[in-house]
């Protein structure tokens, strides 16, 4: 029995390479390209039972390679996974509706909208209750020791961006940035986004080990070295903890009206 051929586009060689070998391993025959146009020569050639491809590939992009193999009728069969997300939330939500792809990684807002329309939501990792990482701010260990005054200042602004985004009194203006940013003009679709993002935001903004660790088991995937970073070198949460100490998260929840 033949092996069942993937095409795998993707300008990333390690990630062309480690799904190659994932794929390999799984039993399939494995066409590699890392354009757009070597996709397209590929398709001319053979006959893949499914294409995994990046959003974002060169000459032509991913999601104008799924329009083109869609359009060939000796094609129709073939399952289309997008791998990458450069490509947006609204352009994927998009291309799954219009048929140019089966399968994409989406914001919580344009998944729950294509599932009124009739698709299948394969998982919703919102409600998994995965510890990740969300808001967070990244320095050098030489900055840190040199500039705790300017740190402080931008987890002060950051705090209270978050405490702006929760308070009940600013939601009118959260929602209209929600609808400009990802381009809703349905209310209620904007409104279930603004639930999304409250949910998925810690009111404390301290770093999470456990987060650290789960996003260093899906890195590593693509960089096998990542593998031997000690995440908890990673933390410093001292400045982050003496505004806490202080009063000042406390006096913004109060202010913002966060209970």
């Amino acid at each position: 029995m033949a092996k069942e051929i993937v095409l795998v586009a993707d300008a990333d060689p390690r990630s062309l390479r480690l799904v190659g070998m994932a794929l390999r391993r799984a039993g399939f025959t494995v066409i590699p390209a890392a354009t757009g146009e070597e996709a397209m020569r590929a398709l001319a050639g053979a006959l893949p039972q499914a294409m995994m491809l990046d959003a974002a590939l060169p000459a032509p992009d991913g999601l104008a390679l799924c329009r083109a193999a869609r359009a060939e009728e000796r094609l129709a069969g073939m399952v289309v996974l997008v791998l990458g997300t450069d490509a947006g939330p609204a352009a994927r939500a998009q291309a799954i509706e219009a048929g140019s792809i089966d399968a994409a990684a989406l914001d919580a807002v344009f998944s729950r909208r294509l599932k009124q329309k009739g698709f299948t939501i394969l998982a919703e990792f919102s409600q998994a209750n995965i510890p990740t990482v969300g808001l967070g701010l990244v320095a050098k260990n030489a900055f840190i020791r040199e500039r705790q005054d300017a740190l402080e200042g931008v987890l002060r602004g950051l705090s209270e961006s978050v405490a702006f985004i929760l308070s009940p009194k600013y939601k009118p203006v959260v929602l209209k940035t929600i609808m400009q940013h990802l381009r809703i003009s349905d209310p209620a679709t904007a409104e279930e986004g603004y639930q999304d993002l409250i949910t998925g935001l810690e009111k404390k903004p301290f770093p999470s080990i456990e987060g650290l660790l789960n996003t260093q088991r899906l890195l590593k995937l693509r960089n096998p070295k990542l593998e031997n970073i000690k995440v908890e070198e990673l933390i410093d949460d001292r400045i982050i903890r003496r505004l806490e100490e202080s009063g000042f998260i406390g006096r913004l929840h109060a202010t913002y009206g966060i209970k």
